[in-house]
């Protein structure tokens, strides 16, 4: 009677060791899918296409597989989009997760030499400020020292206008371009 006890936990511990050693490994076989796409069996059951692509849409920068591996545990659209806000982005699955057939159907293919050097040439030019807006006359004279005339004839127009507002269209807007000029210039002292 006293080694009863012993007994039980030790067949336990051997029950527990052997389940452990010889257990069920999960593994990912085909995912059955049903007539709208939607897986029906395993980890990806309720996360539809439209249910990705409405998430991909709102958030581009976010992986697919980020995405269908948080609707999986969500089920929803809504706690995903707001997971993203709060955070910035989404967990990465484990390796051992299924791909969804709309990942391997829609994957972006891989970037190969070609495009990455196609994409330098395709970069678009960036303009300083003062080239967008034609100053490059106004920010020489001001390093030069001569700023106070370009600032001066700058200030007198916005001056001029301040005082009232301009019935002639082609007035205000002139006005409007001294004043973003003179704005842009005290900026860079």
């Amino acid at each position: 009677m006293e080694e009863l006890p012993g007994i039980i936990i030790a067949i336990i511990v051997i029950f527990f060791i052997a389940r452990y050693f010889s257990g069920s490994k999960q593994k990912t076989g085909p995912i059955s899918i049903g007539s709208d796409g939607t897986p029906t069996s395993g980890p990806l059951r309720g996360v539809s296409t439209a249910m990705i692509e409405t998430v991909h849409a709102t958030f581009p920068h976010v992986s697919l597989d980020a995405i269908v591996y948080s609707l999986s545990k969500t089920k929803s659209v809504q706690v995903t989009s707001e997971t993203i806000l709060e955070q910035g982005f989404l967990p990465e699955p484990p390796t051992t997760f299924p791909k969804h057939p709309y990942i391997e159907t829609h994957a972006p293919p891989p970037a190969t030499s070609a495009t990455a050097a196609s994409a330098p040439s395709s970069q678009i030019k960036h303009q300083s400020l003062i080239e967008r807006y034609n100053l490059t006359a106004a920010a020489r004279a001001q390093e030069k020292g001569k700023a106070r005339a370009a600032d001066e004839s700058i200030t007198d127009n916005a001056k001029d206008s301040n005082k009232a507002w301009n019935a002639d269209k082609s007035a205000r807007e002139k006005t409007l371009q001294d004043r973003k000029a003179k704005m842009i210039l005290e900026a860079r002292q």
